[in-house]
């Protein structure tokens, strides 16, 4: 996305993970997406930030260290009461999590469980107007209990570290559905039952596409298989 007009009229907003949240939020602020993004807020559409898109919906991102740009901080799009440092440690890990509020888009998800990971530098703490709706369960093979995403006081900003939230498809179906009892409409029961199965299916696909198409014996020669 480019522009602010190329947004139109969604019923939710998400923005995902980046590996420069900084430079990538300054590109939101000067294209007008940013301003775009609060207007649709206002009205009512949902926001729901990933891993950097997280971060950049906080109140401000600390960079001390200058790890990701020149800037030492940099305000945020302040949808959210959450403060972001950036470290030299970065957290790279499997994880699996729960989710623990029952109300507005999250209605009947409580108690579910999610699986991700996180890939990301830095940690953000939040104030009081951000309720908590995941915890983390387990980490590898350690045993942790921590919260790991919040929401708004209004129900519709969703931040979290957990890449991969929404392959978890009962979670997504029932977010979904939320959204659309929100607007009047019907629930649905359609869809991909198993977002990993239909991956695999797809990379099977893929994986005969190419087989078909290119000389396999020649490229493993290539590569010095055979």
């Amino acid at each position: 996305m480019q522009a602010a007009e190329e947004l139109g009229s969604p019923d939710l907003i998400i923005l995902p993970g980046t590996k420069n949240t900084i430079e990538d939020l300054l590109f939101i602020r000067r294209s007008g997406i940013e301003a775009e993004i609060k207007r649709l807020h206002s009205k009512g559409t949902a926001v729901f930030g990933i891993c950097g898109g997280y971060q950049m919906l906080g109140t401000w991102i600390s960079d001390p260290d200058k790890t990701e740009s020149s800037l030492i901080e940099i305000e945020g799009m302040c949808l959210l009461n959450l403060k972001t440092v950036f470290k030299a440690k970065k957290t790279t890990t499997r994880v699996e999590a729960s989710i623990t509020d029952d109300s507005g888009l999250l209605e009947g998800l409580k108690g579910m469980k999610v699986k991700g990971y996180e890939i990301h530098m830095g940690t953000s703490e939040y104030g009081p107007e951000c309720v908590p709706y995941i915890n983390i369960e387990r980490v590898l093979d350690r045993e942790t209990r921590q919260t790991d995403g919040v929401r708004s006081e209004d129900g519709i900003v969703f931040g979290t570290y957990i890449h991969g939230i929404f392959d978890n498809m009962e979670f997504t179906r029932g977010f979904i559905n939320n959204l659309r009892k929100k607007k009047g409409l019907e629930i649905s029961s359609t869809g991909v039952s198993s977002f990993n199965e239909f991956k695999e299916t797809q990379y099977d696909l893929l994986a005969d596409m190419l087989r078909t198409n290119l000389d396999m014996k020649k490229l493993y020669a290539v590569m010095g298989i055979v």
